[in-house]
């Protein structure tokens, strides 16, 4: 399972995602809304909350490409 991350993000911020990816789909969950869209192949889940708070949660980027992490300061 890939890791995942996520951060807060403004509504000008939801704006501009909802613009430029694909919606693959949206419902409300309650008081919020739930997007899973789709921007440069990578899938996205936005939650957007009351008082307009908005949550992504996406894949984690993965700069070591299967290689080991080496402290060079160790030893």
């Amino acid at each position: 399972m890939q890791a995942l991350e996520w951060q807060k993000i403004s509504e000008e911020a939801l704006a501009r995602l909802l613009s430029d990816a694909e919606l693959k789909s949206s419902a409300a969950v309650g008081n919020g809304t739930l997007y899973q869209l789709l921007l440069e192949g990578q899938e996205q889940i936005v939650i957007s909350l009351p008082a307009g708070e908005v949550v992504l949660i996406k894949g984690a980027a993965s700069n070591t490409k299967g290689r080991r992490k080496v402290d060079i300061h160790e030893g």
